[in-house]
């Protein structure tokens, strides 16, 4: 089990290590990543078969990233589609973590489970390594901050009370406990994922193309997938996911930085566990 463990930790650190301002061909995040994978296979998290689907994520990744004839349009639909099944657990061989198995944080919510889903936040590590500009200075850092800070009060009480129109959740306060855990998992194992592939590997490159409406098109269109990919949650949580992921793209068209749209997210989600219920109202 300490392998399981040691595993997961190495692959936090690798998350982690993403904004190491190195000079080197090969960054800390590629050396963890592959150490990660080899300890993920060994102890079991990751089988033969999910462990050659990310390295072929990998690939596509990286084939995209420096393909510039038009063999990158196929790459780009070929990786998005390969990295959207990881997300959405498709791809068997993975044995996540289990951390809370059906708890409910008030009376009235409906229970909760958490796993540490290594196959999900692989996407969003590949992507943000392999293929985006990471905030490396103080000066970066203050400016992203400072323009996603002016937003996200503006995002968390659209989204908030629209969920509280929808009857999707209600004002209730709370401190849960171990909170920790969930901090982790939220900012890294989902908003990085989350954010990776629908901000930066999906709205990035159609903002990048020249046509009509196209600024419009880039949110809107990982904004509709965004949404759809929740619809488990049912059409209320789609509603409310579907306006928040066109908030989060509104962010990242702005800003300009992954670091704005991960963390408003998260901050938002953050907000829903402690002042609302979670994740939503028993019907």
């Amino acid at each position: 089990m300490w392998i399981k463990y040691l595993a997961y930790g190495v692959f936090i650190t690798s998350i982690f290590s993403l904004w190491i301002p190195v000079k080197s061909k090969v960054k800390p995040w590629v050396i963890l990543f592959g150490l990660s994978l080899i300890l993920a296979f060994v102890s079991h998290i990751a089988n033969l078969i999910a462990i050659l689907s990310i390295l072929l994520f990998y690939a596509l990744v990286a084939m995209y990233n420096k393909c510039s004839s038009k063999l990158k349009n196929l790459l780009w639909v070929v990786a998005f589609f390969l990295g959207l099944a990881l997300e959405l657990h498709l791809i068997p061989g993975f044995k996540n973590l289990l951390i809370w198995n059906k708890i409910q944080f008030t009376p009235d919510a409906i229970p909760f489970t958490l796993y540490l889903n290594f196959d999900k936040t692989i996407v969003g590590l590949i992507i943000l390594g392999l293929t985006l500009n990471l905030a490396s200075t103080p000066i970066e850092w203050k400016a992203l901050l400072k323009q996603a800070a002016l937003k996200l009060p503006i995002i968390i009480f659209m989204i908030l009370i629209l969920s509280i129109v929808f009857d999707y959740t209600k004002f209730e306060p709370k401190l849960p406990h171990d909170l920790w855990i969930w901090v982790i998992s939220n900012l890294l194992f989902t908003c990085v994922a989350e954010e990776g592939l629908f901000r930066g590997f999906f709205q990035e490159p159609l903002s990048q193309l020249k046509y009509k409406c196209s600024n419009y098109v880039a949110i809107l269109a990982p904004t509709t997938f965004f949404g759809i990919i929740h619809y488990p949650g049912g059409i209320k949580y789609v509603i409310l996911a579907t306006v928040a992921g066109a908030l989060y793209g509104w962010v990242y068209k702005i800003t300009k930085r992954i670091e704005a749209s991960i963390l408003t997210h998260f901050f938002l989600n953050l907000t829903h566990i402690l002042l609302f219920t979670y994740p939503a109202l028993l019907n």
